[in-house]
Order: C-alpha cells, then structure tokens, then sequence
C-alpha cells in the first residue's frame, strides 16, 4: 500500500483510532448528486482517515471536501480489487445489491482495513470503516473535536463493534453495514472468517444475498456470537455512540 498523501499528511499526534473510508462512482442506491450534498458534512469527521479512491481525479473531489482535515490519499482501482477474484455478476438485486460493482466495494472494506492495519506506519488501537455517506452526518456535520477514545477499554479488543438495523429489524440481516469498529487485533479473524462465509454463500444460496455485507456478516455473528459487540441500534449509530459515549 502506497499513501498519496495530502500536502500536510503528517499525524504529528496519533490518536488510538483511525478512520478507513474509500468512493468509487458505481451504480448505487443513490444518485451521485446526493453524494455532493452529503459529503458536504459527511466527510467532516476530525480524525486521520486513510481514503481509498480509484484515481487522481476521484481524489482531487474527495480532497474538496476533506480541505485540511488529516487524510491519506490511497489510489485503489475497482481493478485491484480483492473481490473480483470471487464475485458472481448474478449477485444482483434492484434494492439491495444494485451492481456487481457495489457489491464488489462492500466485499472489499474489511480487506482494505486489514491493509491499513498492516501498513499503517503510526499504529492505532483501533480501526473504523466509515462509509464515506454516512446517514448519521449526511444533514448536519460531526462534532468539530477530535474523534478519539479516552479510555481505549471503554470498547472490547475481542468483539466487532456494530450497530444493529434497528426495530424491527429487516428479515435478511441483523447488522448494519454503514460503519464497522474493530481492535487491531480481531481484524484478521473477522476477514477470515468473512472469506470463509463468503465461499459458504455459495453453496448457501448462491443469489443477491452473497453479495451483501450486511448478509455474510449476519451469518458470522448467528455463528459466532462471542465475536460481536452490539453498540447501537440504527445504521450508522455505533459511529454516534463513540462521540456521544467515548471521547
């Protein structure tokens, strides 16, 4: 993994969170012009952020909205990603899984959190996936201060932090796939183990559902329980939690 850095990329003082988020203009739920509004505030969260995008251009558009908040810049194709080694075209459903290419992207956050952890040159203790859109901060921007832990115990090392979709839940999955916290150290088991439900999935029901986030990883915790954290109820809230509960 090769950083493009922004002009100021230093860390100067590295917190024990990190965010990973990354845009690719696919078919998607949404039309692109809503990304132009939501980023607007959606991208304002104030902590290092290791941002994936396919080129230049993408970056360049992403920076507009970052301005001087703390970001590495990471060119990552659709090309490269891990996920077309695995991913079924006919994995597609007109609400859920819109694209191959969406579905491709969401297979590929846990991977690209692990390449952050494993490369990061100021390790932190923990890692989030923040969808670039995130619901919570798409009308009014994150608090302006640091997003940081104060006690790095006020979450578990050994559990996937998640939010549920909330009451009632929907009928396929019971994890909601905008934001994901996890320790350094259980990232490598959750991918593991995501890798290995995928290829399940296959045999399972081979249709849309394999190519849902929400869906494998729903899987993994009706598995693995002791695995899981529930934080929140509601998409995105386990993001609110932190601000709301651990800085």
């Amino acid at each position: 993994m090769n950083p493009h850095r922004d002009l100021s990329p230093s860390d100067p003082t590295p917190d024990n969170i990190a965010i990973v988020s990354g845009y690719w203009k696919v078919k998607n739920k949404y039309s692109h012009q809503h990304y132009d509004l939501w980023f607007r505030n959606s991208l304002k969260i104030n902590q290092f952020t290791f941002f994936f995008c396919q080129d230049e251009e993408h970056i360049e558009y992403i920076r507009s909205f970052r301005g001087n908040l703390p970001t590495a810049y990471i060119k990552y194709s659709l090309t490269q990603f891990h996920s077309n080694q695995f991913y079924r075209d006919h994995w597609v459903h007109p609400v859920h899984v819109p694209s191959p290419e969406l579905g491709k992207i969401w297979h590929e956050k846990i991977r690209l959190m692990k390449l952050v952890k494993d490369n990061d040159p100021t390790p932190r203790e923990f890692y989030i996936w923040c969808d670039a859109g995130v619901c919570v901060y798409r009308d009014s921007p994150p608090p302006s201060q640091r997003l940081t832990l104060r006690d790095i115990h006020s979450l578990p090392h050994d559990k996937f932090c998640y939010s549920d979709p909330g009451n009632p839940p929907h009928d396929y999955h019971h994890f909601a796939g905008t934001v994901y916290i996890m320790h350094r150290s259980i990232i490598d088991t959750i991918y593991n183990l995501y890798m290995e439900y995928v290829q399940k999935c296959t045999t399972m029901y081979d249709d849309w559902r394999c190519g849902s986030d929400q869906v494998i990883l729903t899987e993994i915790m009706r598995d693995h329980p002791d695995l899981f954290h529930k934080l929140s109820y509601g998409y995105g809230m386990n993001l609110k939690a932190l601000y709301d509960h651990h800085i």
